[in-house]
């Protein structure tokens, strides 16, 4: 049976599962109801301390490079016990599959613009070409 959120020791809250982040910098939040000390690890890379503020802990990232990434959190509490969060996935990037580019995206051009060789020139208005 699943726990809880109550019963769960540690939490990742942000990154949220599947969240896309844009920005260059990403600041992690980790929350527990434990005393002990916080690490976290992304893409299984070495544990880095959090540090404590606010009540959350909390892990500064420079974002790495565009598509999926994993973050894990684990705490070390002051009885010795060691617990690891489930995975978090999230992706970097701001196209669609989070590669860093951005969906081709196709726009009709209407048939009378076409025939009648106008351009749009903002959003309502039409501006004929001439030839």
């Amino acid at each position: 049976m699943a726990k809880s959120r109550e019963e769960t020791p540690i939490l990742v809250n942000f990154p949220k599962l599947n969240e896309r982040i844009i920005s260059n910098e990403y600041c992690f939040r980790i929350e527990t109801k434990v005393s002990g000390s916080v690490e976290i690890s992304i893409d299984d890379g070495p544990w880095t301390p959090c540090r404590c503020a606010v009540g959350f802990w909390w892990f500064d990232w420079q974002v790495g490079t565009p598509g999926k990434h994993k973050a894990v959190a684990r705490i070390r509490q002051d009885n010795g016990s060691e617990t690891m969060t489930f995975p978090r996935y999230f992706l970097v990037g701001s196209g669609s599959n989070g590669n860093g580019e951005r969906p081709a995206v196709h726009v009709p051009v209407p048939a009378q613009v076409q025939s009648q060789a106008q351009i749009p020139v903002r959003k309502g208005t039409l501006r004929r070409i001439k030839k």
